[in-house]
Parts: C-alpha cells; structure tokens; sequence
C-alpha cells in the first residue's frame, strides 16, 4: 500500500489516502479492513460513566479523563452523518490519525516534522 498525501499554502496535509500499490487487489484490501473495525472508546467511557465508575475520582481528574474521551471521539466523526461513528475500520482510522498527528506536530521551520 502507498500514502498519497497533499498540502496546502502553508505545507499542512490536506488529503490523506491509503491508496493500493500495483498488483494489489483495491476490494481485497476494502473487505480485510471492513473486518477490522476499531470501536470508538467513547461509547465505553460514557456508559462507565454513566454507572458510576468516575465517581470516584475528583471533578478535576474527571474533566481531564473527560477531555481525552471528547478527543478521541472527534476522530470517529462522521462528516456524511454529523455524528461520531461507533466505530471505524482500520485504515480510516489510520488515516484520521495521522492527518491529526501532521496537524499537531509541525514546526514553523519545516512546517511538518
């Protein structure tokens, strides 16, 4: 498989895709990540919140747990549904990393490290 990648004005990815290489099959590869789905742990955080599994931790400790939850769910967003997805297959979730990844690790030098 190959990254194809564009940027932008300011050297920032705009599009990200997982492309196959030649002589790899593209549905092959479309099934085996259709079978490869990450579960968005924010499902999981709510409904341990929701039992009562926080309680025990302070307000403050609990926000900071809460923030980490709200970020990750931000890569389950579904533009198309305007909802988080439950869950994503693998290259999706691949490519949602690493755009998120280029966005918050680039320099003023280089633009990208």
């Amino acid at each position: 498989m190959k990254l194809e990648y564009g940027l932008d004005r300011f050297y920032l990815p705009t599009k990200i895709h997982i492309i196959p290489s030649k002589g790899e099959n593209p549905d092959f590869l479309h099934n085996i990540s259709m079978k490869m789905m990450i579960e968005n742990p924010s499902i999981d955080f709510a409904r341990l919140a929701h039992e009562g599994y926080f309680d025990k931790y302070s307000d403050e400790e609990y926000e900071k747990m809460l923030a980490v939850a709200k970020r990750l769910n931000l890569l389950f967003y579904s533009e198309k549904n305007n909802k988080p997805m439950p869950e994503i297959n693998i290259f999706d979730f691949t490519i949602r990393l690493l755009y998120e990844y280029m966005l918050n690790r680039h320099s003023e030098v280089s633009h990208i490290l």
